[in-house]
């Protein structure tokens, strides 16, 4: 299993092994989960500081990033496509939540390489692509999580985002 110790606030990935393009790994904050989180769970940030999932789009502009561990890992941030759906915390526990760099998250459609995205909208946890302008439907701005790094051709599909706030 692939994993990394973080520190208190962030960690930067170093590669045990071979280093490969693109390569999973950034920095993460250490959250209180309000609802059990997966790995590869898309969030956003409650106003009490705790993350949670969702698929209310007015409040996407409270995105925060991708869980890639948590208490059920122990603390391990996990960096592999074949964990994502595994606990990473229960309700209460603590999440880690990458803001920056590249994680695996789950699409919630068809998604083409290099789009923009978003948090879901049909299904809480998920991603799918979005604009950088104003989200016009839902009246809000900056609610883009990263970039989708591979393409999916269906909802549900694990891939590879680069997480950057926008």
């Amino acid at each position: 299993m692939s994993s990394h110790d973080p520190t208190r606030f962030s960690f930067v990935r170093h590669s045990a092994g071979e280093r490969e393009l693109l390569d999973v790994g950034g920095n993460v904050l250490l959250a209180e989960a309000a609802v059990a989180l997966n790995i590869g769970d898309a969030v956003e940030m409650l106003a009490n500081g705790q993350v949670t999932k969702t698929a209310v789009v007015t409040n996407h502009k409270n995105r925060l990033g991708i869980v890639v561990g948590g208490d059920s890992t122990e603390r391990a941030a996990l960096a592999q496509a074949s964990l994502v759906g595994t606990l990473a915390a229960a309700a209460n526990e603590q999440v880690l939540v990458l803001v920056s760099g590249i994680a695996y998250g789950v699409s919630d459609e068809a998604v083409v390489f290099g789009d923009k995205l978003k948090l879901g909208a049909t299904t809480a946890g998920r991603l799918l692509p979005g604009l950088d302008t104003t989200e016009l439907v839902a009246g809000i701005t900056g609610s883009i999580v990263g970039q989708a790094l591979e393409a999916a051709a269906a909802a549900g599909t694990t891939i590879k985002v680069l997480v950057a706030l926008g």
